[in-house]
């Protein structure tokens, strides 16, 4: 059965089937994501379904679960996700129909310092994040990783382009500075389309069996970047704060960490076959520092390879720690890559521990030239351009940069093309 009759099949079971009985239980807090895969393992096929069908929000986010389970559930929570927060909504709108306050504060004060509608305004960025979740997976070969509006000011969201579960070659991408569910997504959802495409085209020019690996390219909105943009002046100012500081990236590297695990823990659940995968983080930006600090010493257990790119920075900003070498990540040399853009500003700041493109790790290019493959490719000279395309139609590919990305996710890094 290939992926997409497996997806058909589990959300038509997820609509038919009731609860099987008592019997059934979440997966456990302890343990980690291998008891979490172990957990899922050794359901039997009714039970899956009765948990998609009947308690999704078990599973859904839950690092060590089957893809095709954690996709199919996620779907299946998105109209009870909106009416949660369109009763938030409701009840925000009432209390400031019956406010009290003089309009002058409503008119001045309010958007100085504080808002009465704060909520209002995330609850409503959160509506905008689930639009777009529902767009995105309208397209193929899509798989809805992660959905959580609840945790954290704005909504939280991970895709997957290509079944991570059946796949050779897996990358995970953490963006950086501003970056949100509604305003990136689609974007990462884009780049991440075109990714696989060079990567089945070099694979495939390979030979020698490649052509048959599986690669999935995840984007992975697990965490809230630093944002300048918010309901009122306060807001704003906080994000500028947090972007002169790794409290955020310390947060979230748990997380990010938990998720590569996971992706090695679930890739072995239903598909005892497949060999592990071969895993390739993706840093940008400030998602360089969530992404260093989430491989800290045992980066090795997690990952095969690492791109660091656009960043300011690898080490906490309070911590003398520097993760200055391949063996900080528990890596081998020759396996930690970085990437500047000839105009990039932000990474020639190295704010956050030094410089990281001081020859102490692999450095690829991401100037215009001709590829291994032939083809010439424009350059990303500036912060954005990393992942981004250029030429239009049939003739549309990815940049210098991202066709070195594209080598190393596939395991070809003799390939690429160095600074």
């Amino acid at each position: 059965m290939n992926v997409a009759s497996m997806q058909a099949a589990l959300r038509r079971a997820a609509t038919r089937v009731a609860a099987v009985g008592t019997d059934l239980a979440p997966p456990p807090v302890t343990g980690g994501v291998e008891g979490v895969a172990r957990y899922w393992r050794d359901l039997d096929e009714t039970a899956r379904a009765s948990i998609v069908a009947d308690h999704p929000e078990w599973i859904g986010g839950v690092d060590g679960i089957a893809a095709v389970a954690r996709d199919a559930a996620n779907r299946n929570r998105i109209p009870a996700e909106r009416a949660v927060l369109q009763a938030q909504r409701d009840r925000l709108t009432r209390r400031l129909e019956s406010s009290r306050l003089p309009a002058w504060w409503h008119q001045r004060i309010r958007k100085l310092f504080s808002s009465a509608d704060e909520n209002g305004w995330y609850v409503d960025q959160k509506l905008r994040d689930l639009e777009v979740i529902e767009k995105q997976i309208t397209h193929e070969h899509l798989f809805l990783l992660l959905l959580d509006v609840r945790r954290a000011k704005r909504g939280l969201a991970a895709i997957a382009i290509g079944d991570p579960d059946a796949a050779t070659h897996i990358s995970v991408t953490t963006p950086g500075l501003g970056s949100t569910v509604s305003g990136s997504l689609d974007g990462m959802r884009r780049q991440a389309e075109e990714l696989t495409k060079v990567c089945v085209a070099e694979l495939r020019r390979a030979g020698d069996g490649r052509d048959r690996q599986v690669v999935a390219n995840v984007a992975w909105l697990g965490y809230v970047p630093p944002n300048l943009t918010g309901p009122n002046r306060l807001s704003r100012l906080v994000g500028i704060g947090e972007l002169g500081t790794s409290r955020v990236a310390v947060r979230a590297a748990p997380r990010l960490s938990e998720f590569y695990r996971g992706l090695r823990a679930a890739a072995g659940v239903d598909t005892p076959h497949i060999a592990a995968p071969h895993i390739t983080a993706l840093g940008h930006s400030y998602g360089s520092l969530v992404t260093s600090l989430a491989l800290g010493r045992n980066g090795g257990e997690l990952v095969d390879d690492v791109v660091f790119y656009g960043s300011p920075g690898l080490s906490p900003t309070w911590s003398p720690q520097r993760f200055r070498q391949a063996s900080d990540y528990g890596l081998a040399d020759g396996h930690v890559y970085v990437m500047k853009g000839a105009q990039d500003r932000i990474a020639e700041l190295g704010y956050f521990g030094g410089d990281p493109y001081d020859d102490r790790f692999v450095a690829l290019s991401a100037a215009a030239g001709t590829s291994p493959d032939g083809r010439h490719r424009e350059g990303a000279p500036r912060h954005a351009d990393y992942p981004r395309t250029f030429g239009t139609g049939a003739d549309e590919t990815l940049r210098m940069s991202g066709y070195n990305f594209a080598v190393v996710i596939v395991g070809l890094p003799e390939l690429a093309v160095r600074a």
